[in-house]
């Protein structure tokens, strides 16, 4: 099948383009993110874009390519089919589009992509006597603004939770089965928070839960 190409520009929150951050198209396979392993040597970013299409993994798989001085990137030889764009970058929020639909021989141009700055939020959720709590239900809402869907995680053997989020105002709120924060806990998102900074405390609940 003839090949895809697509292009687009990487930019900050404030239009500013975000430059050398590297961009990557990873094919779908029944609608899910293919995970690749690659036996052997890696050639450089660089390399490996002028490769041709399946010298690395099957082809199409997983493409990848650094933006320029404009933010811009361009990447070519990718296989028809669903694919998904993912961008990575150490001081803003992983950039994950919705899957794509690609037709053989499309030349897509995705416009500007916008990453948004964020900081990782650790915490911790306890009972009533300090001990860890599992399997907690965690939600992170934007404060003052209840029409946003929250964002959820659950924590893990330690009672400890993960997440990165846009820097903002935001109020967390923790359950279980048996146990319910008491209040909205407002925590401010300006850097990361270490987890000993945000502990949330769960009390048996005042009634059966509906």
């Amino acid at each position: 099948a003839r090949t895809v190409r697509i292009s687009g520009r990487v930019i900050g929150e404030a239009g500013e383009p975000i430059v050398g951050v590297q961009v990557s198209a990873i094919s779908l396979v029944g609608g899910r993110d293919e995970l690749v392993v690659i036996p052997g040597p890696l050639p450089l970013a660089a390399e490996a874009a002028e490769l041709p299409v399946g010298k690395l993994v099957r082809p199409g798989g997983v493409r990848s390519c650094p933006t320029d001085k404009t933010g811009g990137f361009t990447i070519a030889g990718l296989a028809p089919g669903r694919a998904r764009i993912v961008i990575l970058h150490p001081r803003k929020l992983p950039f994950r589009r919705e899957p794509l639909l690609l037709v053989p021989g499309d030349i897509r141009d995705l416009g500007d992509l916008t990453m948004l700055a964020g900081a990782a939020l650790a915490g911790q959720a306890v009972d009533e006597e300090s001990h860890p709590v599992e399997g907690a239900l965690i939600e992170a809402r934007l404060a003052g603004k209840s029409n946003h869907p929250a964002i959820r995680m659950t924590t893990d053997r330690k009672g400890d939770f993960f997440v990165q989020l846009p820097l903002g105002d935001y109020v967390l709120s923790g359950q279980t089965d048996k146990l319910a924060s008491q209040g909205p806990l407002p925590i401010h998102v300006a850097a990361d928070i270490a987890a000993q900074d945000c502990v949330i405390r769960l009390t048996p609940r005042s009634s059966p839960r509906r």
